[in-house]
């Protein structure tokens, strides 16, 4: 470098530095710097597994949760739909159970409406619903025949309002209720037997003839009339009157059997204006539909003598004591 009074000019010249001596600490740093660098795709790929392997941990986590709450809406859904399906069956029982209490109510409604409460027996209502049935059903009946004949049998209780007058509504209950056992004794399967007013009995006959129709009347005066009715130790002589009628047909209309009761009723009059204790058949012969609207009691022998109409007695049993006067 020149120093005086013109401008001065610095030049600077490359200087070659001595080298630095190259320490053990710097080989060790270089060695462990070049390691690092050579490690450095393993330290990554297991930081990676790591990563991967706590994902597939909280994956699965969350998956077992999903899982253990899908069981358990599982569990509480079919909760729910067994507990749907027991109040549906229980209500479903309920209403069974009610409609087979409704049914039986109903049942005893129409029973007792057909049936007479005191001796049970099937009533005046229930014995004309029989015979709107009776033309439908008749050929169909087991044990009997299409040409099979039918009757109707009156029955009334002699000297009733004296026994009732005397002994008390109680005695005559239990009269009543007796008379009917008898009658029921004598009837056979197919017959039945109706609580017809009162004191009054009706039987409905099938498959009978003339000659069986007299033997289950006579039958039925011996059951009734033939053995005193014993009430509170006392023996009452209880007897029955009947008129009874053959019906030519099984297959009549109901207008016609109620013609044929009109004719059982008269002769059931003329069985008790008689001398009671016995039975008068009525048999048809040459009538007319305008003979049957002429039918009274009174005018049962008019007819008769007209040969319209003939009536056969059958005859009760033996009293031994005098029956009471009416």
């Amino acid at each position: 470098m020149v120093a005086d009074g013109s401008a001065s000019e610095v030049v600077l010249t490359p200087t070659k530095s001595s080298p630095q001596p190259y320490s053990a600490s710097q080989a060790d740093q270089s060695a462990w710097r070049y390691q690092d660098l050579s490690s450095t795709p393993d330290a990554a790929q297991r930081k990676m597994n790591s990563e991967e392997q706590e994902y597939q941990f909280k994956l699965k986590n969350a998956e077992n949760k999903n899982k253990f709450f899908l069981e358990i809406i599982t569990a509480l859904a079919l909760a729910v739909v067994g507990l749907l399906v027991l109040l549906i069956y229980l209500l479903y029982r309920k209403l069974k159970l009610y409609d087979v209490h409704l049914k039986e109510r109903n049942f005893k409604l129409k029973y007792q409406t057909k049936r007479d409460p005191l001796t049970g027996l099937p009533n005046r209502r229930a014995f004309y619903e029989t015979m709107k049935r009776r033309r439908k059903s008749s050929n169909r009946r087991a044990g009997l025949e299409s040409n099979a004949l039918q009757a109707l049998v009156i029955l009334d209780v002699d000297q009733y309002k004296i026994i009732n007058d005397t002994f008390g509504s109680d005695v005559g209950d239990i009269v009543l209720i007796e008379v009917s056992h008898r009658l029921v004794e004598t009837m056979r399967e197919n017959d039945r037997l109706f609580r017809w007013g009162e004191e009054e009995y009706l039987m409905h006959l099938h498959n009978v003839t003339r000659e069986s129709l007299g033997a289950i009347v006579e039958r039925a005066l011996q059951a009734v009339g033939g053995t005193c009715v014993e009430v509170d130790l006392q023996r009452l002589n209880v007897t029955v009157s009947i008129g009874f009628i053959l019906l030519e047909q099984c297959e009549e209309p109901v207008a016609r059997i109620e013609k044929s009761l009109r004719i059982a009723d008269a002769a059931l009059y003329k069985a008790k204006i008689g001398g009671r204790n016995q039975a008068i058949g009525a048999h048809l012969a040459i009538m007319q539909n305008d003979d049957f609207n002429d039918i009274s009691p009174l005018n049962l022998d008019d007819l008769i003598i007209k040969g319209k109409l003939t009536v056969s007695k059958i005859s009760g049993p033996v009293q031994r004591e005098a029956p009471m006067d009416e």
